[in-house]
């Protein structure tokens, strides 16, 4: 039986997502926690890797902000590479925590 196993409070949506140097694509089933991240190329992380990728949203006023994180999952799916990002605990406060925050709130409203 394959089950998604994952909390149901998962938003849909998109923000970008960028890994230096310029590698960038797009976030999405963004959860307290973590998101999914989606890019037209190779990323070459492993899963478990430490990254940092820089988030932002400008539809909703957010600036890029660095977000440690950890490669949760890779997988290769239709010409894309999904990754599965692990927001490292506790969240740094400031840009951060508020932005990551708003992006959250942002798609969890949207889907209401």
């Amino acid at each position: 039986m394959n089950r998604d196993r994952r909390d149901a409070d998962r938003n849909r949506g998109f923000a970008r997502a960028g890994l230096v140097p310029s590698l960038y694509g797009y976030g999405a089933d963004v959860s307290a926690r973590g998101f999914r991240a989606v890019f037209r190329e190779n990323p070459r992380l492993a899963e478990g890797d430490p990254v940092v990728p820089v988030l932002s949203f400008s539809e909703i006023d957010v600036e890029p902000f660095p977000l440690p994180s950890e490669v949760r999952w890779i997988r290769q799916k239709e010409g894309a590479w999904e990754i599965g990002f692990s927001v490292r605990m506790p969240m740094p406060e400031g840009p951060a925590e508020r932005d990551f925050f708003r992006i959250y709130e942002y798609y969890r409203a949207s889907i209401r």
